[in-house]
């Protein structure tokens, strides 16, 4: 399963939601009292975060259960970080490691993409963080399990979050660690919802909105939409 988020790079680390570009999400029906995805677009770069554990999927748990789904079986699903990595390039996304990220001052606490040396100085002589507009959105990607990642792993502000873990532990923890993150009006799709081969997505989901009163579901198909 995979996990993608999208997070701000605006120096005063203010980042307003940002839609999807082109998901599955921009079809869905508005929301009474939300405004339109189209109406969060901002200008504001964003930097996208992948964390999988290419090494596919990891065991079932007993929420997972259904004959229909007898298929999903630990390690299926495989994919590798090289594969990822060059679809990514060949579409004309930079991308980065974690640890060429965090070498680089992009990482899930900061919102500065460039090392504060290379910033021009302002009146006072401090440097000055480049403008949004200067700031060139970067792919970072992560190996690790769901249950591996702390949230110092994440960013400190997401605005939008693809989870598509497939499984109940793996959605239940990528929500857990992505709603404190999730700005308001942020968006969180979840892949599977209402899948028969995939209950656990269903089940994890539908806990996490009976805990979490302050956040409201839209289904579209198999997509479980999620909104702060």
């Amino acid at each position: 399963g995979k996990l993608l988020q999208k997070h701000s790079t605006h120096p005063s680390q203010k980042c307003p939601s940002q839609s999807p570009q082109k998901s599955a999400a921009q079809t869905s029906q508005k929301h009474p009292n939300q405004p339109s995805l189209e109406s969060r677009t901002t200008d504001v770069p964003k930097h996208l975060w992948i964390y999988d554990s290419f090494a596919g999927l990891p065991e079932k748990t007993r929420e997972d259960a259904s004959g229909a789904g007898a298929n999903f079986q630990a390690g299926e699903l495989f994919v590798t970080k090289r594969e990822v990595i060059d679809k990514l390039r060949k579409n004309g996304l930079k991308t980065a490691s974690h640890a060429t990220a965090q070498a680089n001052c992009i990482s899930p606490q900061t919102s500065h993409p460039q090392s504060p040396a290379s910033h021009p100085l302002s009146q006072n002589g401090h440097p000055q963080p480049p403008s949004p507009s200067r700031i060139q959105p970067t792919v970072i990607v992560k190996k690790a399990w769901f249950d591996d990642l702390t949230p110092e792993d994440l960013p400190e502000k997401i605005s939008f979050a693809f989870c598509d873990g497939d499984l109940y532990g793996s959605i239940k923890t990528s929500l857990k660690l992505v709603a404190p993150k999730l700005e308001k009006q942020g968006i969180i799709i979840v892949h599977d919802y209402n899948n028969p081969e995939l209950p656990g997505s269903s089940k994890a989901v539908d806990e996490f909105l009976r805990a979490h009163s302050a956040f409201k579901l839209q289904v579209r198909y198999s997509l479980a939409i999620i909104i702060k």
